[in-house]
């Protein structure tokens, strides 16, 4: 059985929580500015920056992966990480 090494962990969780916060509305800059001192004050700068890319990334593909959240999400709902803003 293969797993995944930390970096391909890491990886999906950051795709998984910016697709949970864009479902949940963090789709302006206002609201994405309120989320990012969230997540600055308890994970850092860098988690932050890391977080605003990845949703924009999601962002470019979100038809793909709102119209077929089961064969790209693997069926999992939801979710934000750590940190709740």
């Amino acid at each position: 059985m293969t797993t995944m090494d930390d970096a391909d962990q890491e990886d999906r969780r950051r795709i998984l929580e910016a697709r949970a916060w864009l479902r949940d509305g963090y789709t302006t800059a206002d609201r994405v500015a309120q989320l990012m001192v969230g997540i600055r004050k308890h994970r850092g700068e860098r988690a932050a920056e890391e977080l605003r890319q990845e949703m924009r990334r999601q962002w470019a593909t979100r038809e793909q992966w709102l119209s077929d959240r089961s064969a790209v999400d693997g069926g999992e709902q939801g979710g934000h990480g750590d940190t709740q803003a």
